[in-house]
């Protein structure tokens, strides 16, 4: 079909799309700019849509380090959300699984 998407990628993109969109000032790429609007029909009420609720926040400082694991179901994702202190001048971050498991862990830390 001349599509440079494959089903992995389109999930991948929407699911990072879903979470972004909450963000203020999100790029307009990821902006669903229909996702704060209500409409009546009958009498039904909808919208807005749902806001992405995260798995976990937590805070990262300097050094600090996060960790954590769980399983997710097949195409699925889990949220987290890491207010990083304004020292941290870099984050590296690790996830590992296995892609028929579901099963993984991701780890964080504030570097300089």
């Amino acid at each position: 079909m001349g599509s440079v998407f494959t089903f992995d990628t389109l999930t991948a993109s929407w699911l990072f799309s879903n979470f972004y969109k909450d963000i203020t000032n999100a790029i307009s790429r990821y902006d669903y700019q229909e996702d704060e609007w209500t409409r009546v029909a009958g009498s039904t009420n909808y919208g807005p849509l749902a806001h992405i609720i995260p798995t976990q926040t937590a805070s990262l400082d300097l050094n600090g380090n996060f960790f954590t694991s769980d399983s997710v179901a097949a195409y699925g994702s889990d949220y987290y959300v890491l207010n990083i202190a304004s020292n941290v001048g870099k984050v590296a971050v690790m996830v590992m699984g296995v892609p028929s498991g579901g099963n993984y862990s991701l780890r964080a830390k504030g570097l300089n």
